[in-house]
């Protein structure tokens, strides 16, 4: 039987503000991305537009400063852990968008992705559940609704909490 015992964690909150870029999608990508477009709510006809951040990492899917955040965290916190929240599909666990932000900022210990529900989670909460003593939990709530039918691309705000142990270096 493994006891968990759970300490207060120390919090520091940030946001990130990001400016986006909207492309329309063509009738192959379309097609091809249908699957996913199809469990989005759709005005029949109208075209869909890719959305991104104007400054991306390799990938194109994360803005430079989400990733330059994460490394600077695994920088200070190895091991930790990463609550990303995001829009769209698929609900939850491993998805691309996750994967792909994992492979341009390796050395989280853990991570978990969970689609927004329209209502704000409970971050303080959440992280005590989820961090393991002595650890640190980076929770990025990442608000850029990739595929959408609105062309306006406008700035984004991601939202950031680090937690970690009391007394220990708690800045992403």
């Amino acid at each position: 039987m493994v006891d968990i015992a759970l300490t207060p964690a120390q919090e520091t909150i940030g946001r990130l503000t990001v400016e986006t870029v909207a492309t329309p999608l063509s009738p192959s990508e379309v097609r091809s991305l249908h699957p996913w477009l199809a469990l989005n709510p759709a005005e029949a006809g109208a075209p869909w537009y890719l959305h991104a951040p104007r400054h991306t990492d390799a990938t194109g899917r994360h803005a430079t400063e989400v990733v330059e955040l994460c490394r600077r965290f695994n920088e200070r916190h190895k091991q930790g852990t990463l609550l990303y929240e995001y829009c769209g599909v698929p609900l939850q666990f491993r998805t691309p968008l996750l994967q792909s932000l994992l492979f341009a900022a390796p050395g989280f210990r853990h991570s978990v992705g969970i689609r927004v529900q329209e209502r704000p989670l409970e971050a303080q909460s959440l992280a005590q559940t989820l961090r393991e003593t002595g650890s640190a939990l980076l929770y990025l709530s990442d608000p850029l609704l990739r595929l959408s039918q609105r062309a306006d691309a406008g700035p984004v705000t991601y939202a950031y909490r680090c937690f970690t142990d009391p007394g220990r270096h708690h800045d992403a």
